[in-house]
């Protein structure tokens, strides 16, 4: 029985390991991806997803925040915003990341220049939305936002692709653009150990006695 509990638990430690190399797999390409939309000509067709847009629209006077990673310990958020596009219609342009989403809201300017990413929304989150004491509404995604904000046609990245160590922006101002790397995982090396120990289980296995080899030995002694 234990024999046969050691074979199981290495193949799930190879399990494990694989998946871990599937997950760096697909981090190469979603890398590849960004950079290769950070380096295309932008156009204003909002026709593929993903794609690099570019134009120029008027902001809504109510937006949005949603949460964000902190920026060298600094706290802040996205502020998404609802704009008219021409000859599109609404859209909801996420602008930057601030750690202060209300003085950044009102530093906007009448007529926003977008150049940026469009991206699919994201699945619903189902967070609740939090109205703060300044009146901005905290969503738990773009999606949320944007069905709230009755801006659900396309949702804009604004700024190029940037480090995900970029200085963090002082008081109000923002921070435009999006990760050209999504957040460093050692997908490598998560595979590395886990393999590491089905090896060494593999060798226990090899190892360890079996009792139906040793059941005749018993019975001649006897």
């Amino acid at each position: 029985m234990m024999r046969v509990a050691l074979v199981g638990l290495t193949l799930a430690l190879c399990g494990l390991g694989t998946w871990q190399l599937l997950r760096h797999a697909e981090r190469k390409g979603i890398v590849a991806e960004r950079r290769a939309l950070a380096l295309a000509e932008p156009t204003q067709s909002f026709d593929v997803v993903p794609a690099r847009v570019a134009g120029s629209c008027v902001p809504d006077p109510v937006g949005a925040v949603i949460p964000a990673p902190p920026r060298r310990m600094v706290s802040g958020f996205r502020l998404v915003v609802p704009c008219q596009w021409p000859d599109v219609g609404r859209v909801l342009v996420d602008v930057g990341w601030t750690p202060d989403p209300v003085a950044a809201m009102a530093s906007l300017p009448a007529r926003l220049d977008v150049d940026g990413i469009r991206e699919p929304f994201p699945e619903p989150s189902g967070w609740t939305p939090v109205r703060n004491a300044e009146g901005l509404v905290r969503y738990g995604n773009a999606m949320d936002a944007a069905t709230a904000l009755d801006a659900r046609l396309a949702y804009v990245l604004q700024g190029p692709g940037v480090d995900s160590d970029a200085p963090t922006p002082p008081g109000g101002s923002l921070a435009p653009g999006w990760p050209l790397e999504p957040p460093h995982r050692p997908h490598l090396g998560y595979a590395g150990f886990w393999f590491t120990c089905a090896v060494l289980l593999v060798v226990q296995v090899r190892r360890s006695p079996s009792t139906d080899r040793e059941q005749p030995r018993r019975t001649e002694h006897t």
